[in-house]
């Protein structure tokens, strides 16, 4: 059975498709990748939905190269 809450989506940075769990956000993938509220802040001002970790990631390093 599959779960209902589970969403197909696409990158909205690379285009690739991944698993996005917004209403258990404790079991979805991106809470592997730690963020501080300044990287969520600017990652959210680039785009308005979900990114996949692989994107998260390079944004991550973005903004801490650009420090």
């Amino acid at each position: 059975m599959q779960n209902s809450s589970k969403n197909n989506k696409t990158c909205e940075r690379c285009q690739q498709p991944f698993i996005c769990n917004p209403l258990n956000i404790a079991t979805c993938g991106c809470t592997q990748v730690y963020l501080t509220p300044e990287i969520l802040s600017y990652v959210a001002a680039q785009y308005s939905d979900c990114v996949c970790n692989t994107c998260l990631l390079h944004l991550k390093d973005e903004f801490l190269n650009a420090k």
